[in-house]
Order: structure tokens, then sequence, then C-alpha cells
């Protein structure tokens, strides 16, 4: 059996999100610019390490690993003017870019290593 003890735990928090895009009218057209701006906030903070989005076939959903270096980096970007944004556009009730029906999916993981075999 594994145990927490057998790792050593880093300070970095790991984010894996997935977005899911209406597919319906001009919502990927909207989406692209707001997605735009808030990246350019993502990467001017100095918290933030990594950042890579990759698409599917048809830029409906968008899955995002994100590094960031402590606990408080995270916590700075979750509470950014471009996060909040981000998320009052693409969740607004009257043309939403998320998926009403799926809702974003975000994970949040902190890095781990074994610790090395007795010798």
């Amino acid at each position: 059996m594994v145990n927490q003890s057998d790792f050593v735990q880093d300070k970095r928090v790991i984010v894996i999100a997935t977005l899911y895009i209406v597919q319906e009218g001009d919502a990927r057209g909207r989406f692209i610019p707001v997605f735009r701006e808030f990246l350019a906030g993502v990467h001017s903070e100095p918290g933030m390490n990594h950042f890579t989005v990759s698409v599917n076939g048809d830029f409906t959903e968008y899955g995002i690993y994100e590094e960031y270096k402590d606990q408080a980096a995270f916590d700075a970007h979750a509470n950014s003017a471009h996060s909040e944004k981000f998320n009052r556009i693409c969740k607004d009730k009257d043309k939403p870019l998320f998926r009403p029906e799926k809702q974003p999916v975000v994970s949040l993981y902190t890095p781990f290593r074994p610790l090395p075999s007795p010798a």
C-alpha cells in the first residue's frame, strides 16, 4: 500500500481544467478574443510557471494545464481581475460561452515525488 509519507510534496499547485464551449451561433467566435485577453493576464502573473492550452478538432473543448509556484500564486490567479472577468463573460446567463449542460471541470493537484528507497 502506498502512503503519503512515502512521497515528498513540493509547494507547486497544478491545475488541470477542461472548458466546454457552446457550439451554437457565434459563441466560438466570441470566445477567442475573450480567451486571448484572459491569457494575456495569466501570462503576466508573477507566480505562474506554466500554462498550456490544447483544443479538440472543432474548438468546443479546451484542455488546460496550469502550474503555479505555490498556493498563494494560485489564489492570486483565481482572484485576479482577468480571471473574474473571464468567468463572468463565459457564464453570462443571456449569452453564455460555457455550455450550461456541461460546466468546466477544474481539478487541483499537488506534485509528489517518491522518497529514495532505504539503503
